[in-house]
């Protein structure tokens, strides 16, 4: 029927002809299978098609058989398969290769690198701005990316491919899986553990002796050498296509023969220990064996090359913006810039792509970045760790390239939402970084700049409210610190570092909230010894900041612990210490902050107006400083709609809760904590009105997506459900919800482990449940509930309109704040 003519290709064996002829057919026969009706097609692999590609032809047709669309058929099923294996083997390549030679039978192919949750998450997210899911001004929204990406494939009815490359374990790509039996997914991953996730999986092993031959040759730019030689080369490496493609750069770069390579392969091979291992060699001296073939190719690069690859060693493999690498006189770069930095980039992709050791991806719309495999990253920092003091060279260059691009946090801890881009972008090299500090057979040398780096990091993923992936960098911080300075040193390295961690560690458990009120009394101690130890012309106002920060924060915990009066009075010392050193209109935010909290303390004294009308300020002043798309700008809101709340007005707050909840779900995400604490108030405050259907689906919405929400939050909110449950007769429901908000409750707070702030013995229980909560998510019962207060205020006793504050201003506010009676 057909007449097809296929080249030979030397040592495929006849297995692997018969699957490439079938293909081919069915090719032909089918046009249709490779085709979709749909003009709309988008595609986000960056990485160009490996024209020295080889073999592996019953493994792409396995996988087309497990993943391929059923053209007109629905599937029981998403179509899913796995591959793993050892690496440098070659999984990568492979899904590369499916996507370019099955790109007709998609309409929509996202590349996932999946090495870290953060890089994961904002790849994943990106999907969201390709497919203009999105408003260009929410494309800094990460969480709410994901949201919008994972809700489109799930509903999908076109062909789409999702390619996780590289994940390290199920967990980590659990919550980004699609949901239903539409489109296909390959995983690729060295950890068979993976493949209990898919009903499909391949195992990718090294190529044959007949195969590693093929594609040797396929490589070799010179035929010359003997029949045998390509077949013993390739059994000499075991087979990996990566290093089979850096023993074909060496012969080829080096103009050398095969049996050159031979020789000088077995030379290093005498008296190594990496190969002391009988035939059959454990994944450890695979490692090794590969680690050999760097050596020879890094040997003979120009005598600054190895420096360079050693450098990007500590940085991620996958992608390493060229921007951060390349710098003009004056700061650190990969290369010293003594001529034109153009001519000496192209020399240095020149050397070093010679060998295959580095890869640069430059397509359209992308940042040029370059790469360097995995396991070729593993072998030279192996290397370097038989020499700690070269490796603290490279690490030490490595960290300046990213603390140059990496920013700072706010001098004075401000929001920096308009610099989540920048943080996005570059934090995969603090991460790895990060990982190669501690994972370092010998210790690198502490230093603060780095645990600077670190703590900018951290409080960056504070922000997105990935407390978790914070915390790990965060505790490595702090134990820098601890290492490099005295316990009672002030540096304000320490202290950011211990005040970022303070700023979210009472969220965990309600066990947390005294160990915090003792951090953050430690942290303004720490800021006053410093301040004491400068001469006043060497203090900036940014130090004065921090100060009022740490009086401001420490009022906080004694707010949560519901001592109203000590915050009252930290808070006004944190408010003088302010307008000492800064104005309003110089430093917003850190007035705005202390205008709520202090709006909090009037409400706590039952002076409704007056604390009405700081929030009203605060918010105002936040509105205006970054406008209303920001976290912080809603976090404002939603303080001001609880205090309303509080005071009886509920048609009021529930209108404000109800725009914080959409605005915040398109700022910082669905499944974010702050999100999930305005569907509760909005929940609470039907429940109230007795409007239990609309109670009961705000409530379970708060409860669906919790896995980044906290206990006491998680607990207050089943015992709310269950008065639902209650109100409307459904008993067992009431019960089990009951009971499951106890049970939590019980490993929060007991007699035996107390918590400040909360009485256990109050008959209340919904009491209980709201102290436990931190007061930023919205207290409605107990000290703030001033609804039965109001008709008994005094009227015109909260009068101060004779008065003014600092700056001239004819207006209230100061004495409000500072001189109440």
């Amino acid at each position: 029927m057909f007449e097809v003519h296929l080249p030979p290709i030397y040592g495929e064996g006849v297995k692997n002809a018969m699957h490439r002829l079938l293909e081919e057919i069915d090719k032909r026969a089918h046009p249709s299978s490779h085709s979709v009706l749909s003009n709309e097609r988008h595609n986000t692999v960056v990485m160009p098609r490996n024209d020295f590609f080889f073999g592996r032809e019953d493994i792409l047709h396995q996988l087309h058989q497990y993943v391929g669309p059923n053209e007109g058929k629905t599937t029981p099923r998403q179509k899913s398969c796995v591959l793993d294996g050892l690496g440098g083997s070659g999984k990568t390549q492979i899904a590369l290769e499916y996507t370019y030679r099955y790109k007709k039978s998609y309409q929509y192919i996202f590349w996932l690198r999946s090495e870290s949750a953060p890089e994961l998450a904002e790849n994943y997210g990106k999907i969201a701005s390709v497919l203009k899911l999105i408003a260009p001004s929410a494309s800094t929204d990460q969480k709410r990316n994901n949201e919008v990406v994972w809700k489109w494939l799930s509903e999908c009815e076109k062909n789409w491919l999702l390619v996780f490359d590289n994940v390290v374990n199920v967990k980590s790509i659990r919550g980004y899986i699609p949901a239903g039996s539409r489109g296909s997914i390959i995983y690729t991953t060295q950890s068979s553990d993976l493949r209990n996730i898919s009903g499909s999986n391949i195992q990718v092993s090294s190529f044959n002796s007949e195969e590693g031959a093929s594609l040797l040759v396929r490589h070799l730019q010179d035929d010359n050498y003997e029949e045998e030689q390509p077949r013993m080369a390739s059994e000499l490496v075991g087979g990996l296509p990566l290093a089979i493609a850096h023993v074909a750069g060496y012969i080829n770069s080096s103009q050398s023969t095969l049996q050159n390579f031979m020789d000088v392969f077995k030379d290093r091979r005498i008296g190594s220990r990496i190969w002391s291992g009988p035939p059959g060699a454990s994944t450890f001296q695979y490692e090794k064996s590969l680690a050999i073939v760097f050596d020879i190719a890094l040997d003979d690069l120009t005598p600054e090359a190895p420096e360079l690859i050693e450098c990007l060693a500590f940085l991620n493999p996958d992608s390493m913006p060229e921007a951060m690498l390349f710098h003009e006189e004056g700061k650190t770069s990969l290369v010293e810039p003594t001529m034109s930095g153009d001519f000496q980039k192209m020399e240095l992709r020149k050397t070093l792509s010679a060998r295959h050791l580095v890869e640069r991806y430059a397509k359209p719309g992308y940042e040029p970045a370059l790469s360097i495999h995995r396991s070729l990253k593993q072998a030279l920092l192996y290397k370097l760790d038989q020499d700690p003091q070269k490796r603290q060279k490279r690490f030490n260059r490595a960290f300046e390239l990213v603390r140059q691009v990496f920013p700072r946090q706010s001098p004075y801890r401000a929001p920096v939402n308009d610099l989540w881009p920048v943080y996005e972008r570059y934090l995969p090299q603090v991460l790895s970084l990060h990982t190669s500090y501690v994972t370092s057979e010998t210790p690198l040398a502490p230093s603060l700049p780095f645990a600077e780096l670190l703590s900018d990091a951290g409080n960056y993923l504070w922000e997105r409210s990935l407390t978790k992936d914070a915390f790990t960098i965060l505790a490595t911080a702090t134990e820098i610190c601890d290492e490099v300075l005295e316990i009672d040193d002030p540096n304000p390295v320490r202290t950011s570092i211990l005040a970022v961690v303070a700023s979210f560690e009472p969220n965990q458990s309600a066990r947390m909230r005294a160990p915090g009120l003792a951090h953050k009394i430690r942290i303004l101690s720490l800021r006053r010894k410093y301040m004491a130890s400068k001469p006043v012309h060497e203090l900036t106002k940014f130090d004065g900041l921090l100060l009022g920060s740490a009086l401001n924060n420490l009022a906080g915990a004694y707010m949560n612990c519901d001592d109203w009066q000590n915050a009252e009075t930290v808070l006004l010392e944190s408010l003088e210490v302010k307008n000492r050193w800064s104005t309003e209109q110089d430093t917003p935010f850190p007035f705005a902050e202390a205008y709520k909290n202090i709006a909090l303390v009037r409400l706590s004294q039952h002076k409704v107006e007056d604390a009405l009308k700081l929030i009203e300020l605060a918010v105002e002043m936040m509105l205006a400083w970054k406008g209303p798309r920001t976290k912080a700008s809603q976090y404002f809101r939603f303080v001001w709609a609880f205090m309303l709340e509080n005071c009886g007005r509920q048609e009021e707050a529930l209108a404000m809760h109800m725009e914080v909840l959409a605005m915040r779900k398109e700022v910082i995400g669905e499944g974010s904590a702050q999100t999930l604490d305005s569907c509760y108030s909005i929940g609470a405050i039907h429940c109230s009105r007795n409007e239990l259907d609309e109670a009961e689906r705000y409530l379970r919405a708060s409860l669906q997506s919790r896995e980044e929400w906290y206990g006491p939050n998680i607990a207050r909110a089943m015992f709310k459900l269950s008065q639902v449950f209650e109100k409307q007769k459904k008993y067992d429901d009431a019960r089990r919800w009951y009971q499951d908000a106890r049970k939590l409750r019980d490993t929060l707070v007991s007699p035996e482990y107390p918590c400040p702030g909360v009485n256990l013995d109050e008959e209340d229980e919904m009491l209980i449940y709201d102290q436990l909560v931190q007061i930023w998510s919205g207290r409605t019962s107990g000290t703030l509930n001033v609804e039965d207060h109001i008709k008994n205020q005094q009227d015109g006793s909260d009068s101060v309109d004779s008065m003014t504050r600092p700056g001239g201003a004819h207006n209230s506010w100061w004495c409000l704040l500072c001189f109440w009676p």
